[in-house]
């Protein structure tokens, strides 16, 4: 008999973390980065700001401009009733890459070569940590 998976509620946090790590491992495996993006802009949406959008244009020909998604304004009203909207433009940046210093430092390059500054910038990835620590900032 086989026995039936243990529900999330009945998951240790120790062996939670050991699940999602396999599943986003598992998602890097097969090439599941747009899976991996929606999944990162359903997490921050519900998490970091509600007034979020995804990218549009063509990812190849860099139509996304380093960005998998940004925030949009809400409108000044809006901001003073809810917390979880921005106060300003914020984009998000996600990546399966096992070498993720290299890819931070040209989504970031290329996210603020636009012509509308960033306020923020996020990076969600499924490393831990770079392996120097954080990138140093830019001027």
């Amino acid at each position: 008999m086989i026995p039936a998976p243990a529900s999330p509620s009945r998951l240790t946090p120790v062996k939670l973390i050991s699940v999602i790590r396999f599943h986003l491992g598992e998602l890097s495996a097969r090439n599941g980065h747009h899976e991996f993006e929606s999944l990162c802009r359903h997490l921050a949406r519900a998490r970091i700001y509600r007034n979020i959008i995804p990218a549009t244009g063509p990812v190849g020909a860099g139509g996304d401009q380093g960005r998998d998604f940004e925030t949009y304004s809400a409108g000044y009203e809006v901001g003073l009733f809810d917390r979880k909207v921005s106060d300003g433009k914020a984009v998000f940046c996600c990546s399966l890459e096992k070498r993720i210093e290299k890819k931070i430092r040209a989504d970031v390059a290329t996210a603020t070569k636009q012509s509308v500054s960033s306020g923020k910038i996020y990076r969600l990835a499924n490393a831990m940590r770079c392996r120097n620590g954080p990138p140093k900032p830019t001027a």
